[in-house]
């Protein structure tokens, strides 16, 4: 166990422990130590250069609201790939701080999260932190066929609905944002996938909306008609008048530039 390991009096368990990379195992727990330490320089140097860390006000605010402790540490899952880790983490939060009348107030709950790394002169550096359903969603970006993607939400049932969706949304944004539409349009159509088979009609919709948009801007017409007439339907059926409204307003684009 590493220094820092010790001193959150974290118990890292792992199917195969021997597996990890024990300089994974201590960046993780070192992530927990900082913030326990609400060491704010700290916390921002372990990030990447090319990771999205909060800002340091933010930080400082986080930290001056309320004392954090942290237990009951399991690494879940790690997936490597060349110089780039994900690292899933159920652990325990006990958080102290004042309620607005002044009378203390602890709070303690279990939290899952995924963390991701990227390897930089031998040391493990943090891309990226969120909840345990961004792990599952670039684990479906990632798997090799519809089977395996079937697999992977069958043995995550807390996870595989909105929360994988709102993941998958965000990666998806994030892709359409830096103008890469096949990057965007291949995560929106596992999102309408995903919705589908928890029945997340509204989901569905928008993810239809989204694969058209994306077609739109690569200019390929027949296609993202195709698309916005799915999600028209799909509309008309939930007497949902503001996806109606999205999906003529798409349609009735692309016909215009045909003209």
């Amino acid at each position: 166990m590493t220094p820092a390991a010790a001193l959150l009096s974290l118990v890292l368990q792992v199917a195969a422990a021997d597996a990890v990379d024990p300089a994974l195992r201590a960046a993780v727990a070192r992530f927990f130590d900082l913030q326990e330490k609400e060491d704010v320089a700290g916390y921002l140097a372990i990030w990447s250069p090319s990771g999205t860390p909060p800002r340091p006000e933010q930080l400082k605010y986080v930290f001056d609201n309320g004392d954090d402790r942290y237990s009951d540490l399991v690494i879940v899952r790690v997936a490597i790939n060349g110089d780039r880790a994900r690292v899933r983490i159920d652990v325990k939060r006990e958080r102290s701080s004042v309620r607005p009348d002044g009378t203390p107030f602890v709070s303690v709950y279990p939290m899952s999260i995924s963390l991701s790394y990227e390897k930089a002169g031998g040391d493990w550096k943090l891309l990226s932190e969120g909840p345990a359903a961004d792990d599952l969603a670039a684990s479906l970006l990632e798997a090799p066929d519809e089977a395996a993607r079937e697999a992977l939400l069958a043995s995550e049932p807390a996870l595989a609905g909105q929360q994988v969706l709102s993941s998958l949304g965000r990666s998806a944004g994030a892709a359409a944002v830096r103008m890469n539409y096949n990057e965007a349009r291949r995560i929106y159509e596992l999102v309408v996938q995903v919705a589908r088979r928890g029945g997340f009609k509204r989901e569905e919709g928008e993810g239809l909306q989204n694969i058209a948009n994306a077609y739109y801007f690569q200019r390929r017409f027949p296609e993202a008609l195709a698309a916005y007439e799915q999600r028209l339907a799909l509309e008309r059926e939930r007497q949902d008048d503001a996806g109606v409204a999205a999906a003529l307003a798409g349609v009735a684009t692309i016909r215009y530039s045909y003209a």
